[in-house]
């Protein structure tokens, strides 16, 4: 059988979306015609998530609006000390900073407490000789060189433009405290964006918090911890894989449901082995399985077991 990237892909994807057990290359095996060793070849290879997951974007959603990428740090289980990428993560530092702006993008994160940071100095300078550039150390926890942004669920948000003498450039901050009964808490918060107020920034960071949603359902239910590969690669395409077969559930729940509302993946996927299941059984009994899909009966088995959409 001759193969190309859209069969590999059309198979990988849909068994990730119904499969039960282990996601690994033997498991897979067991939902379709390919072998495992077809799919330990495959995912060595350079497949085009990116391209299908922006085509699939731009279908489904809108285009209009801001939009921004988050990065996070997860755990993932591997073992054997050749595994490419063990025990490797990224971090708030120069090299990465400047590798984002150098792609015309931006940085939002979160900084260190300890943070080495220079206010600006921004009085009369001298006519001779070279203009002071800071005007001391700023002390976290000092707001008196600050400016009260604006208050949002109880934080008091503070904002500067500063030096950061670790990244090498000015970034706007975003100093958070909330004061609750148990004392007195605080965040702080940086864009490479000097030009970005500092509520749009609290808020896009606080975004971020749903990619926490995305590793959970890619571990509990597309098998993101589920790898049987070692190379750079073949790891890259099963952590991609992982994660485009959680947006093509979501793309076809938002098809069926424009309005955005929570999200079963357990159920899409104890709906999607069904269908599996029924379409299997009827194509090895040799019964046309189109004389019965559209009765109520069909739905109802399609439906076992599924909590909700």
């Amino acid at each position: 059988m001759v193969l190309n990237h859209k069969k590999i892909l059309s198979s990988l994807l849909s068994n990730l979306i119904s499969f039960r057990g282990k996601a690994n290359y033997t498991n897979l095996s067991c939902y379709n015609e390919l072998s495992e060793k077809t799919y330990r070849r495959w995912f060595n290879k350079k497949l085009d998530f990116l391209k299908f997951n922006q085509v699939g974007n731009n279908e489904i959603l809108s285009t209009s609006g801001q939009k921004i990428a988050a990065l996070e740090c997860s755990f993932v289980n591997k073992s054997g000390e050749k595994t490419y990428g063990l025990a490797k993560f990224w971090d708030s530092k120069q090299k990465f900073t400047h590798g984002v702006i150098a792609k015309g993008y931006h940085q939002i994160g979160k900084l260190r407490c300890d943070a080495n940071l220079r206010l600006l100095y921004e009085g009369v300078q001298k006519e001779k000789g070279r203009h002071k550039c800071y005007d001391g150390k700023w002390i976290v926890g000092e707001t008196r060189k600050l400016e009260l942004a604006g208050k949002q669920g109880g934080v008091k948000i503070y904002t500067a433009i500063v030096n950061s003498v670790s990244l090498k450039c000015n970034i706007r901050i975003a100093y958070l405290v909330k004061t609750t009964s148990q004392g007195t808490r605080y965040a702080l918060l940086f864009s490479t964006d000097t030009e970005i107020d500092a509520m749009t920034l609290y808020n896009y960071y606080k975004a971020r918090f749903q990619i926490e949603f995305l590793f959970r359902d890619a571990k509990q239910f597309t098998g993101l911890c589920d790898c049987q590969a070692r190379s750079e690669p073949a790891l890259h395409s099963h952590f991609k894989a992982r994660f485009t077969a959680l947006n093509l559930i979501k793309w076809h729940d938002r098809l069926l449901s424009p309005k955005r509302k929570p999200i079963s993946i357990g159920s899409w996927k104890t709906r999607f082995f069904n269908e599996l299941l029924i379409k299997r059984i009827f194509s090895n009994s040799g019964v046309d399985l189109s004389l019965i899909k559209c009765s109520s009966q069909y739905e109802e088995l399609c439906s076992f077991g599924v909590i909700s959409h």
